[in-house]
């Protein structure tokens, strides 16, 4: 949900105009694909013979058409469906908000990914986590390690700047130069975030996760 702002109160946006009729096309075309597909499948039903005799046979041309034109409406709001919440940025918030990682996470010892400022939007290009050393003898290394054994993927995004090689060599930097960029880059890991993720795959991570630091 997305938070609309005015003069007295504040209020959360569900489904803008868009959203709105993809919803009723993708209902509309259902509902018709059904009742004009039901007519085919089941011609002696009831309701069907009294269609016939109240409009006669030429009724089932037009349920031809109208099931025809249904069926392009709900494919063509269907891909344009995977377009929105792939490729737009209202779409990506509303795949992630369907998704379980934070509530699931917040009683463990990490500190999680705030939220966006109200005036702003999130990428959604990664989840990051930061460890909380006080809180858990698990170092950042050693989680990885650990996940990596249980067939689960992370990076570090990233490694603290003044620790890249080029400027290691180019300015003479080392650990303790920047202690609050070492401190973050010693604890930060991204877990596996994609839209090609499956519950069962969030749940894994989630699994993993607790199973390690709880």
């Amino acid at each position: 949900m997305e938070k609309v702002k005015n003069k007295h109160e504040q209020k959360y946006l569900r489904m803008t105009l868009n959203e709105r009729i993809q919803h009723f096309l993708l209902l509309s075309s259902f509902i018709t694909l059904v009742i004009t597909g039901f007519a085919l499948k089941y011609p002696e039903a009831v309701w069907v013979m009294w269609t016939r005799k109240l409009f006669s046979d030429y009724i089932f041309e037009i349920r031809g058409i109208v099931h025809r034109v249904a069926a392009v409406i709900m494919i063509a709001d269907s891909l344009y469906h995977i377009f929105y919440v792939s490729f737009t940025k209202r779409g990506r918030k509303l795949i992630i908000d369907l998704w379980f990682y934070k509530k699931d996470l917040t009683d463990l010892p990490v500190i999680l990914p705030p939220e966006p400022a109200s005036n702003t939007t999130h990428a959604l290009h990664l989840f990051i986590i930061m460890i909380d050393t006080e809180k858990t003898k698990v170092t950042r290394d050693e989680l990885i390690s650990r996940l990596h054994r249980k067939n689960i993927g992370t990076g570090v995004h990233y490694i603290a700047l003044h620790l890249q090689p080029y400027y290691r060599e180019m300015y003479g930097h080392r650990r303790g130069d920047f202690p609050n960029a070492d401190f973050i880059s010693e604890r930060t890991l991204s877990i596996p975030f994609s839209a090609k993720l499956t519950d069962e795959d969030v749940g894994d991570v989630i699994v993993a996760l607790k199973e390690i630091l709880e």
